[in-house]
């Protein structure tokens, strides 16, 4: 497997763990504090996002970068956020679907959108690199 998909995948390993930080924020957010589930969904996705880029600095891209582009991350990050909240409400809202499986299903479609997001503009890499 060549490199970009070992970045990947490592990229899909950390944000699989803070996608679960994520449903804890989440869940405490809903059933303890009884917060709307968009805030909610809000509040813990920006909570994975801060912890995602210092992870994926370190081993998913494994390039330093200055703490401040955690900047761009989160510029990334709101944009993926904007896809999960849509997806999310369409889910709920039109499609009717318990909030749980349309929160997965955004998830694994804000999934692709962040790692080429990131690779593009926070890390400045190539997200996919074709086989010769």
């Amino acid at each position: 497997m060549n490199d970009t998909r070992w970045q990947f995948v490592r990229y899909q390993i950390v944000a699989l763990g803070t996608f679960f930080a994520d449903l804890a924020v989440i869940s405490l957010l809903l059933f303890v504090f009884n917060v709307n589930y968009l805030y909610a969904t809000a509040a813990g996705f920006l909570t994975a996002v801060a912890i995602a880029f210092f992870v994926n600095r370190h081993w998913s891209y494994r390039k330093w970068v200055h703490a401040g582009r955690i900047g761009i991350s989160l510029f990334v990050g709101l944009g993926t956020l904007c896809v999960v909240l849509f997806v999310t409400y369409v889910g709920v809202q039109t499609i009717q679907v318990p909030y749980f499986e349309a929160r997965i299903v955004a998830a694994l479609i804000a999934a692709v959108v962040s790692y080429v997001g990131d690779s593009v503009f926070t890390f400045e890499v190539e997200p996919f690199v074709s086989e010769a």
